[in-house]
C-alpha cells in the first residue's frame, strides 16, 4: 500500500515538470505499479482464505479488498498516466 501512496505522491511532485521529467522516473513508477500488482495478487488468496474463515462472505471479502487498495491503485495507475509529456 505505502509503494502505491509513494506512485501518486511521485506522480504529483513531477506532474507540474512533466515536460523536463526523466522517461526513467516514469518507467521507475511503472515498475513498481507491477510489482505491487503481482504482490496483490499473490497475496489475495491467503487473505481471501483467512477472511473467509473469519469474517465469513466472499463478497465481504471483494468489498474489503477492492476498499483497501482499490482507490491507491487507481490513483497510481492515474498520476502514471498523467505523466505523458504534453
Amino acid at each position: 500500500m505505502t509503494k502505491l501512496q509513494f506512485t501518486v505522491e511521485e506522480g504529483r511532485w513531477w506532474f507540474a515538470t512533466r515536460a523536463g521529467a526523466p522517461k526513467a522516473i516514469t518507467a521507475g513508477m511503472r515498475k513498481r505499479l507491477r510489482e505491487v500488482q503481482d504482490r496483490m495478487q499473490s497475496l489475495k488468496p491467503a487473505c481471501n482464505a483467512y477472511f473467509l474463515k473469519w469474517a465469513g462472505e466472499e463478497t465481504a471479502f471483494d468489498l474489503w479488498w477492492d476498499g483497501m487498495f482499490g482507490a491507491d491503485l487507481e490513483l497510481a495507475k492515474k498520476s502514471i498516466a498523467l505523466l505523458k509529456r504534453p
